[in-house]
């Protein structure tokens, strides 16, 4: 989750500083669909690439470590197995697609005029790229245990404790018009603006809140 996150607010800096580029590209003629074959070739090549980057790490580190450890390790340990390459691979594409790929796709919605526009933002909703990030989490969950019992509790469990944050965050958005009337300007423009974009903010503060469990597991 952690990781995701970190992908997904990457891949949000990376489209944002690439708006102008394809508002210009659409200037010169290329189509959504122009746009999404340059961005997913783009996204795919840079997954084979981490993933092989990833195979070698591995593989080397696999031996550093009999190197360094041979003493206090059995002698008869089991080669690496041939479906950790696999499931390894796919759970780099699976992080890649759900967490860099909407951000980053959805740069096929901007339209010429953003070439015109300093804070043209995309508009793809961040609610359904945390949607799409939960999904291949409890994808990966299923994965790695094998188990609909085990996903089904841990997918239940965490859209109740993810439910509860976000109804917190936006109960305390609320709260906050009450404060407002009582703080200076500048503390009452920058609450306001908390305000008009409350959505947003409960969504970002629940994925905040996320990582910093996942960080704390």
């Amino acid at each position: 989750i952690l990781g995701g996150v970190a992908v997904a607010l990457a891949a949000r800096r990376y489209a944002k500083k690439h708006t102008k580029t394809v508002a210009l590209l659409k200037t010169l003629g290329n189509t959504p669909n122009d746009i999404t074959i340059i961005f997913s070739i783009t996204l795919s090549a840079l997954g084979i690439v981490a993933v092989l980057m990833g195979y070698l790490l591995g593989w080397s580190l696999h031996w550093v470590i009999i190197a360094a450890l041979g003493d206090l390790l059995p002698s008869n340990l089991a080669a690496p197995a041939a479906n950790a390459y696999w499931i390894g691979g796919l759970t780099g594409f699976i992080a890649l697609i759900a967490f860099a790929a909407p951000p980053i796709l959805s740069l096929r919605q901007i339209t010429p005029a953003a070439t015109l526009n300093e804070n043209y933002n995309s508009t793809f909703s961040l609610v359904w790229t945390n949607a799409i990030g939960f999904a291949a989490i409890i994808s990966l969950v299923y994965l790695y245990s094998n188990s609909l019992l085990l996903t089904a509790y841990l997918t239940l469990g965490g859209l109740i404790c993810l439910s509860g944050v976000y109804l917190l965050s936006r109960a305390g958005i609320h709260l906050i018009g009450l404060i407002i009337p009582n703080v200076s300007r500048s503390w009452r423009l920058g609450l306001n603006n908390l305000r008009r974009h409350k959505q947003s903010n409960a969504c970002l503060l629940y994925t905040s809140d996320a990582a910093d469990d996942s960080l704390r597991v």
